[in-house]
């Protein structure tokens, strides 16, 4: 029987010597050439920023190249010691010019090419090989995942096929064909793990879907942040305990122990003076703006009755006491130290602004210093008066109370230079 010119071509030619070979179908490398082919020109936001990456991929691919060429020499000696999602993540690290892996509108953007091997053993590893292709994109081949071999979905006879064309007869084509749906289909597997990994993530902060998340139970959504000096990944950090309804103490210890790596003990119910609005005194006599002219209840005597311009209040101050603390630390915490915008914010941050507090930094006894003339030391803040000759102080000095309420805010660009800064009187706190 004759065959036909359509399928001349496909027929296997024995040559004189006896030994068969083959002519594939079509040309296996087609397939590649569709995938290589480059985007068709757009007129709009998406090919703009597309041509964009391509040019800075230009630039930039370089300084990894070598990185990942090795990466990729390794993989092709030793596959099976390979993992397929750490891998990936490799390459997707050193690949910063290209779109991450799965999201590329094109498989001309990726770095990897996807496949599975057609294969009728179950896979001792989930990598099989990594191989070169027409288009300079290596092809890496997985056995775990596809829809060939023992576990696909395809009937075991088209995985026969497919392997027979591909080693006997050279003819890889359809397991390229297959390969179309295999590569789109891993990396969306790749993507789908990606998402759930904050570390992966963070590889690249500018895209960290992550962080978003993460920080919408803090109140930190979308590009919004606050204006004070704490970083955003702090603010991550600690996104459990400032996303909780209930503020307590340990929460506000915890986070500035952790923050500043020092310890931190809150002190609440700090009695304190609150003024007394000229509306709110008790009076003799009748007003105008007075409750019983407007039909409150007025003041009962015993109950809701008040002598002074001022009530004592335990219920709206706190006190946080740092230490004990080096001298290094114990200056930073001071109000021209690098730690007093931070320290603040971060309780304001956490209390809102509905309570006061003061900040008491502990000395530890061994780093009080003498008292001498000099500008070493600052009056009010770093010099204690009563220590003769060499003698250590018998305990640690908490003297020193700062609330931030009373202490105008200054430049962080103008520290003073004279160290006998005298802080104001309410910072002293009230007499024991």
């Amino acid at each position: 029987m004759s065959a036909s010119p359509a399928t001349e071509g496909a027929e296997a030619r024995v040559p004189g010597d006896g030994s068969a070979t083959a002519e594939p179908l079509v040309d296996p490398t087609a397939f590649e050439r569709f995938l290589d082919a480059p985007a068709q020109p757009a007129h709009d936001a998406a090919s703009a920023e597309t041509a964009g990456s391509a040019a800075f991929a230009a630039s930039a691919a370089s300084s990894h190249a070598a990185a990942l060429q090795a990466l990729f020499e390794d993989v092709e000696k030793r596959p099976w010691s390979h993992d397929f999602f750490a891998l990936l993540r490799r390459i997707e690290g050193l690949s910063p010019h290209l779109p991450r892996l799965g999201r590329a509108a094109r498989p001309s953007l990726e770095p990897i090419r996807l496949g599975e091997e057609a294969e009728l053993d179950f896979a001792p590893a989930a990598l099989a090989k990594l191989e070169p292709t027409g288009a300079g994109v290596p092809r890496l081949g997985v056995r775990f995942f596809g829809l060939l071999g023992p576990q696909g979905p395809l009937p075991l006879h088209l995985t026969e096929y497919a392997r027979e064309r591909q080693y006997q007869r050279n003819d890889p084509t359809l397991a390229r064909f297959l390969d179309v749906f295999h590569h789109r289909l891993l990396m969306l597997f790749y993507r789908a793990w990606a998402q759930s990994q904050p570390a992966v993530q963070h590889d690249r902060p500018a895209a960290d879907r992550y962080a978003a998340w993460l920080g919408a139970a803090s109140g930190l959504h979308g590009g919004w942040q606050p204006k004070d000096t704490l970083p955003q990944t702090a603010r991550l950090f600690n996104a459990g305990l400032m996303g909780s309804r209930s503020r307590h103490p340990e929460g506000l210890a915890k986070i500035l122990s952790q923050h500043f790596q020092v310890a931190v003990r809150i002190d609440p119910h700090v009695p304190q003076w609150l003024p007394l609005e000229p509306e709110e005194r008790t009076r003799l006599g009748f007003a105008r703006n007075r409750g019983e002219r407007i039909g409150l209840t007025p003041a009962a005597l015993g109950r809701s009755t008040t002598v002074g311009t001022k009530i004592w209040d335990r219920q709206y101050r706190f006190r946080v006491v740092i230490g004990p603390l080096t001298r290094e630390q114990y200056d930073r915490f001071l109000p021209d130290g690098s730690a007093w915008r931070p320290l603040n914010d971060w309780i304001r941050q956490y209390v809102g602004h509905s309570l006061r507090w003061e900040i008491q930094p502990v000395l530890e006894r061994r780093a009080v210093p003498q008292a001498t003339l000099g500008n070493q030391l600052r009056l009010g803040y770093t010099s204690w008066a009563g220590r003769t000759g060499r003698a250590m102080p018998a305990s640690d000095r908490g003297d020193l109370r700062l609330r931030p309420w009373s202490i105008p805010p200054s430049r962080p660009d103008r520290r003073p230079h004279n160290t006998t800064m005298r802080p104001p009187r309410e910072e002293m706190g009230e007499p024991s």
